[in-house]
C-alpha cells in the first residue's frame, strides 16, 4: 500500500518505537488514518517531537492505492505543554502541603479541584462529585452547605462568577463527621492575557471558634444592657 513501517520506524526514538509500530500496523490493517506524536531523530542525531499523520488514497472501489503522510515538528509545543503540566503538578504539591482548605472552580463556577486537606476534611473529592447527576456545584451545595446558608451562598457565588468580582461569604460547612462549622469562603478569579477568567482559586477558613466567641460576647453585652 506504500506505507513502509520499517522506514518510518528507523528514526523513531527507541522509547516510542513500539507504540508507533502498533499504531502503524493498526492503520495498515484497518485502513484508518494514522496520527501519533513521537520523537524522531534529526539529521544531526538529536531527537525532536513530531506529529506524524497518514491518510490512505482509495480507488473508486474502496481499495487502498497509496498512503500519503506528513511529519510536522511539534517539539516546542510539546516541551511547552510538559513544562506547564510540570508547573501545575508542582503547584498542586505546594497547595497540598499547605495546611489550608483550598479549592478551585472552573470559569462557570463548577468545582474542579480540592486540596488533600479539604478532601480529608469533607470526606469527598471532586472526582466523587462527578459520579452524580446534575452539576457538581449543586451537589456539593446540597450535601455540605448548611440549609439556612445554602441559598445565600449560591446567589453570591453565581453573582461573582457572572461579574468576575471576588467571592467572600461566611457560611456553615459540613465536616466528614456530620458536624457543621462556620467557614469564611474566599475566591479570586485567575484571568488570561485577554482578561477572560480561566480558573477560580478559593480557600475556606475555619472561623467556627471565632463565631461562637462573638456570639458569647453579644449575649453578655445584651445581659449587661
Amino acid at each position: 500500500t506504500g506505507l513502509d513501517g520499517s522506514r518510518t520506524l528507523a528514526d523513531v526514538h527507541p522509547e516510542d518505537a513500539a507504540a508507533v509500530a502498533v499504531a502503524l500496523e493498526h492503520a495498515i490493517k484497518s485502513g484508518e488514518p494514522f496520527i501519533m506524536t513521537y520523537r524522531q531523530r534529526r539529521a544531526d542525531g538529536g531527537y525532536r517531537w513530531t506529529e506524524g499523520r497518514a491518510e490512505p488514497l482509495r480507488s473508486e472501489g474502496g481499495a487502498i492505492l497509496h498512503w500519503y503522510g506528513v511529519c510536522m515538528d511539534v517539539h516546542d509545543r510539546v516541551v511547552t505543554r510538559e513544562a506547564l503540566l510540570d508547573s501545575e503538578r508542582q503547584l498542586r504539591h505546594l497547595v497540598d502541603a499547605v495546611p489550608s482548605l483550598t479549592w478551585c472552580l472552573s470559569p462557570d463556577g463548577q468545582p474542579s479541584y480540592y486540596s488533600e486537606q479539604l478532601v480529608d476534611w469533607m470526606g469527598v473529592s471532586v472526582e466523587d462529585l462527578g459520579t452524580v447527576r446534575g452539576s457538581r456545584l449543586d451537589y456539593a451545595s446540597a450535601m455540605f452547605i448548611h440549609p439556612d446558608d445554602r441559598a445565600a451562598v449560591h446567589d453570591e457565588l453565581t453573582r461573582c462568577v457572572g461579574s468576575g468580582d471576588p467571592f467572600l461569604k461566611r457560611y456553615r460547612l459540613r465536616r466528614h463527621d456530620g458536624v457543621f462549622r462556620w467557614m469564611e469562603g474566599r475566591a479570586q478569579p485567575l484571568r488570561n492575557a485577554g482578561g477572560d477568567i480561566v480558573q477560580w482559586y478559593g480557600v475556606s477558613i475555619d472561623i467556627d471558634d471565632l463565631m461562637h466567641t462573638q456570639e458569647v460576647l453579644r449575649r453578655r453585652e445584651q445581659e449587661l444592657s
